[in-house]
């Protein structure tokens, strides 16, 4: 079916080159794709066969559900799940034979409790203070150490990784992320000389695989990297995934006695050529750009006039021959989402996972 709206186009093959980009910073240590969120917004299916096809062994995804659906989808690889999955649904972490993180002595005794065995990955809370086993200071790792010892006990329970998260390793003047990998490493050193092991240790995510090479342990977990949004400076060739166009519905023109969309916060100085394009806050399109952003068709950039409504938006088209059914970019390889970004004060998750299953995902080699 012709696309009637709007569209992402998913260049698999810079999804590609980002993964063999942050390969080659890691050496011979395994990257784990984070894929959750439906690959932030990409089709973590298509995503995850592409990168499986060309040697990735290790996904995370955040709950039963998306892990699921990656195994229904054909994924062999190593499937870790980042959340809780409720007691309801153990069966099906080894019906999979997925690997579920550990937060707790007590969510382990939940797992102990069943007749079937389990895959576990533990996570350390370092300084994030979301989730995981309490490890902000010195004084608790030998609670933790302890606490660990006792889950490795379960018979039922095959311990075979632990993983802290860094909570700024994004930025440069902080040096957080290195008071987060010396605790993490003393309890590492621990669980090592109580004989608990070995075990499969991961902590650096985009930015510390990017900025931190001491931080690599035996596996890096990348997502926004992996994308194309690389959340610090680095000198690897990451290309962006994701392109979004949309298609122009109306052409009209407009007079100085006019308003335009909702509110009418938008007056014509002059005589004005507007076209309307088919996206909106529905299709992801934040309606706080409203006259704030601009789109891009053949190198011209297309200023966003009046409020952004549910599946429109305006834009300002003098002096260009732009036609109904013309397709406009939102964002992509030529409109920079960095430029977005800066006017919502947000990140690129935001804007990636926010764009709807109205906007039709092609994905293109």
């Amino acid at each position: 079916m012709e696309v009637d709206r709007s569209y992402a186009l998913i260049h698999l093959d810079n999804v590609l080159n980002n993964y063999l980009e942050l390969k080659k910073l890691v050496g011979d240590r395994d990257v784990m794709a984070v894929v959750k969120a439906d690959a932030y917004g990409h089709g973590s299916i298509p995503i995850s066969r592409h990168l499986e096809a060309n040697g990735c062994k290790y996904f995370a995804v955040a709950s039963i559900e998306e892990a699921i659906e990656l195994r229904e989808g054909g994924i062999k690889g190593e499937i870790l799940i980042f959340g809780r999955t409720s007691p309801e649904n153990f069966k099906y972490l080894s019906r999979y034979d997925l690997i579920q993180t550990v937060y707790s002595e007590e969510y382990a005794g939940l797992l102990a409790e069943s007749s079937l065995e389990f895959r576990i990955h533990l996570n350390i809370d370092t300084g994030m203070s979301r989730f995981g086993f309490y490890l902000h200071k010195h004084e608790d790792l030998f609670k933790v150490a302890n606490t660990i010892e006792r889950i490795n006990g379960f018979e039922n329970l095959n311990l075979e990784g632990i993983y802290t998260h860094f909570a700024d390793s994004d930025d440069p003047s902080s040096d957080f992320c290195a008071t987060q990998f010396s605790i993490f490493s003393e309890l590492l050193d621990e669980l090592k000389r109580r004989g608990i092991g070995p075990l499969l240790k991961h902590a650096a995510n985009s930015a510390a695989t990017l900025a931190y090479p001491n931080t690599y342990l035996d596996m890096v977990r990348v997502g926004i990297a992996m994308y194309g949004y690389p959340p610090r400076h680095t000198s690897a060739n990451l290309l962006p995934v994701m392109e979004v166009f949309s298609k122009v519905s109306s052409v009209r023109l407009v007079t100085e006695s006019d308003t335009v969309s909702y509110g009418r916060t938008y007056h014509p100085n002059h005589k004005e050529k507007i076209a309307t394009v088919a996206i909106g806050y529905a299709d992801g399109y934040n309606r706080l750009l409203s006259n704030d952003d601009y789109l891009m068709w053949k190198n011209h950039k297309l200023p966003v006039i009046g409020r952004v409504c549910m599946d429109a938006i305006m834009i300002k088209i003098d002096g260009l021959n732009i036609r109904d059914g013309d397709f406009v970019e939102v964002f992509g390889l030529t409109k920079k989402m960095e430029s977005m970004c800066e006017k919502l004060r947000t990140i690129p998750y935001e804007i990636l996972c926010a764009v709807s299953k109205r906007v039709k995902r092609i994905y293109e080699k």
